[in-house]
């Protein structure tokens, strides 16, 4: 048997090394899609992270109003407002305002619990707006219950980021 010399044997390794540049080379685009898969996931845990810190202040802020701090308490709160929530805060604000004052109503909120729900039609979930629910104990006094009451909320709030801070842009109570 004769030995191939180097010349004879060059197609060999040129289709070695074509099949080694093609391994390589899908191992780089896949490594890269992973780390680019990796940094998005991250990026949205961020996002979510963020926007479930704002619903839990705000719906605080929501539940937690005085009669002897109406107007900046209702002040707080429409500034934690934007979009529709904002329309609708706006045109009851008069009214809520009178009424907590008249009733000597003081609520004191405290939140339990909230989670970010899973992207839904009402409550999408995307790098400017997450839907989060929240679960919240409101004690509440007023002329006709002096020594107070326990209420119960579950709300759902679609966050909104506008100018760099999360708002609340839907309120729905949860039955």
């Amino acid at each position: 048997m004769e030995k191939k010399s180097v010349f004879e044997r060059r197609p060999l390794w040129i289709g070695l090394n074509i099949v080694l540049l093609l391994i390589v080379l899908a191992a780089l685009g896949l490594g890269g899609y992973s780390g680019w898969k990796f940094a998005a996931a991250e990026q949205n845990d961020g996002v979510q992270a963020d926007a479930l810190a704002a619903a839990r202040q705000h719906v605080d802020g929501f539940m937690t109003t005085s009669s002897g701090s109406v107007d900046a308490d209702l002040d707080r709160i429409e500034a934690a407002a934007t979009g529709e929530f904002k329309e609708q805060w706006i045109k009851n604000e008069a009214a809520l305002r009178e009424s907590i004052v008249a009733n000597q109503a003081t609520s004191n909120g405290e939140i339990l619990s909230a989670a970010v729900v899973d992207d839904s039609p009402d409550y999408p979930t995307d790098h400017d707006s997450v839907g989060v629910i929240v679960a919240a104990d409101a004690t509440v006094t007023n002329v006709n219950a002096p020594e107070g009451r326990l209420v119960h909320y579950r709300v759902i709030v679609g966050m909104t980021l506008v100018d760099g801070k999360w708002l609340i842009g839907k309120l729905g109570f949860v039955e």
